[in-house]
């Protein structure tokens, strides 16, 4: 990045300079953080069942990348003990409808029932994004899209272990409350790992909120050590019903500390930048604007609303 801002400036003309360091920055907005922001303004499309898990069909114990959305969400659920991971309360669905063998252990909390979603942290809608073959700031894209090209730049080589179903494998999934999920879409939530501390991240909110407020409301604690649960050997072992899963949780991977650090990072950028606030503006527009103007004033908001056509993902 320090280069391509750099070649900004290898001119004598100020002007041109600085629409090319202005373009520069369109740049990673359009590329790298509007795809990480998932929710592209609007209300989320629910999934029919939010928290319904495939209980009726087999799943491997030795699966690494479901080949569906649903797939990834049954064996994320069965990893993070049918809870969501950061708040930990348990789901509402799960335990009230499909494992009621299993209320007992949800009961030892006071958190509160609550529908939770399957959450990607590199977002699943990237796989449709189309191959560009393109040089723009002295980077070449040859076959890929320009996010995986950027990420690339700073020494991240996602695309094949996230290409095609890889982008469900169980390390880019979390379970997530409906309000984390919305919030960790819309860049406004984010983990920080706590250095020497494997799996152990603080939590962190955007200042758009009432941090202390939030917290309470959220049920976010300040940190979160993210571990397999596994609670049908718990269910077993307690006398109270039969497991049902065929996953064996201790071989299903927790999420990727690198995915959550690009996440983490887009975060910050967006909001130190404004780029958060922009888009959040641009998605009102959206949503609000009846007619474009006659000037090319709204070509931004023609621009958003064509994107979130294409790459809007209903959650799991």
């Amino acid at each position: 990045m320090a280069n391509a801002i750099a070649s900004c400036f290898r001119t004598l003309n100020d002007v041109a300079a600085r629409a090319t360091l202005y373009e520069l920055g369109e740049f990673y907005l359009v590329h790298l953080i509007r795809p990480m922001r998932k929710h592209q303004g609007g209300t989320p499309m629910p999934s029919s069942h939010p928290s319904r898990l495939s209980f009726d069909k087999p799943i491997r114990a030795d699966i690494q990348s479901p080949s569906s959305r649903g797939d990834v969400k049954s064996v994320a659920m069965v990893r993070d003990g049918y809870r969501c991971m950061v708040t930990r309360c348990p789901d509402l669905n799960v335990f009230l409808k499909e494992r009621r063998d299993l209320l007992y252990l949800a009961k030892r909390s006071s958190l509160p029932f609550t529908p939770t979603e399957c959450c990607h942290i590199i977002p699943y809608s990237i796989n449709d994004m189309k191959n560009v073959n393109e040089e723009k700031f002295g980077w070449k894209f040859e076959g890929t899209s320009i996010f995986w090209g950027i990420l690339q730049s700073f020494g991240y080589h996602l695309q094949p272990e996230l290409n095609g179903n890889n982008i469900n494998r169980p390390e880019n999934v979390m379970t997530l409350t409906h309000a984390l999920h919305g919030l960790f879409d819309d860049l406004d939530f984010w983990l920080e790992e706590v250095e020497g501390q494997e799996n152990t991240y603080r939590t962190c909110l955007s200042s758009n909120f009432d941090d202390a407020q939030a917290r309470e409301s959220l049920h976010l604690p300040p940190t979160v050590q993210f571990i397999v649960h596994d609670v049908d050997d718990l269910a077993s072992s307690g006398a109270r019903g039969s497991s049902t899963s065929q996953v064996q949780p201790r071989h299903l991977a927790l999420p990727n500390p690198k995915y959550l650090r690009i996440h983490a990072a887009c975060c910050k950028v967006a909001h130190l930048s404004g780029a958060a606030e922009y888009l959040e503006e641009v998605y009102r527009d959206v949503d609000s604007l009846e007619v474009l103007a006659n000037d090319g004033s709204s070509a931004q908001v023609l621009d958003a609303a064509l994107w979130r056509i294409g790459n809007l993902v209903p959650p799991v």
